[in-house]
């Protein structure tokens, strides 16, 4: 979630941010938010891809982000799959109707 604590997630407008103060070309990978984001640090950046599941940004495809290590340029990527076909998977699998039905929240 954080270089320092697991159990605080990074958000882009989490306070926690200002704590961090990366150099040039330095680049911090977070996850585990499952909400996508590329934020300036200092000199360097933070980046977390999102998720292929659960999303938290209340957008259903999955996120995933691409690394140019020539030209330093990170870009965000969503792609469409069948999250409904996926949804019944689960159910068959008995997994907690909670779960499932966050993977096609959206924004009402």
């Amino acid at each position: 979630a954080n270089p320092w604590d697991e159990e605080i997630y990074l958000y882009p407008d989490s306070k926690y941010l200002k704590e961090i103060e990366l150099r040039k070309n330095q680049l911090l990978i977070v996850g585990h938010t499952h909400y996508p984001m590329n934020l300036k640090s200092g000199e360097g950046f933070i980046l977390n891809p999102g998720s292929v599941g659960q999303p938290r940004d209340y957008n259903p495809r999955a996120s995933y982000a691409v690394i140019d290590s020539v030209s330093k340029k990170i870009s965000h990527h969503r792609v469409n799959y069948d999250v409904k076909k996926y949804q019944e998977k689960l159910r068959k699998m008995n997994w907690d109707k909670k779960v499932i039905d966050i993977l096609s929240r959206t924004k009402n």
